[in-house]
C-alpha cells in the first residue's frame, strides 16, 4: 500500500510520530505506471487494449477512470508535503534502480540512515 499520495497521510504520520524518519521508495515513473496499469488489467479494473498495444487514448481513458494511475508517479509533489512537516534531513529516497544496480551499497546507506552499522552486510543482500 502506498501512502505517498494520500493527502492526509503526512499530517497523520507527523501527529503520531513527529520525529520519524521517512523512507520514500521510488522507481522510474514510467515503469511504475506500466506496472500499475498491468495490475489494473489483471484485477479486471481495466480492459486489455485491443491489439495488445497501449495507445495514448488507452492511457487517457485509464487515467480518467483511475486518477491515481498518473498521480502516484508525481513523487516530488507528494514528497514536498513530508519535507514540510519532517524536514529534508529526515526524508530519504530509496530508488529501485539503486537497489537493482548496487544492493550492497544501497543496504549500507539504508542502514546508516536508520542508525544501524553501515558496515554490516546481511548474508542475503545479493539474493533476489
Amino acid at each position: 500500500t502506498s501512502y505517498i499520495n494520500h493527502p492526509e497521510a503526512p499530517g497523520r504520520i507527523h501527529c503520531r510520530f513527529p520525529e520519524a524518519t521517512i523512507l520514500v521508495a521510488v522507481r522510474d515513473p514510467v515503469e511504475r505506471f506500466v506496472s500499475e496499469y498491468g495490475h489494473l488489467i489483471r484485477a479486471e479494473k481495466l480492459l486489455f487494449p485491443s491489439g495488445g498495444v497501449i495507445r495514448e487514448a488507452d492511457v487517457r481513458d485509464a487515467a480518467a477512470r483511475h486518477p491515481g494511475l498518473l498521480e502516484s508517479g508525481y513523487y516530488c509533489r507528494h514528497v514536498l508535503r513530508y519535507v514540510a512537516l519532517f524536514g529534508a534531513d529526515r526524508v530519504h529516497y530509496l530508488s529501485k534502480a539503486w537497489i537493482d544496480a548496487s544492493p550492497r551499497e544501497f543496504i549500507g546507506a539504508l542502514y546508516r540512515v536508520l542508525g544501524v552499522d553501515g558496515a554490516f552486510v546481511s548474508p542475503g543482500v545479493e539474493r533476489r
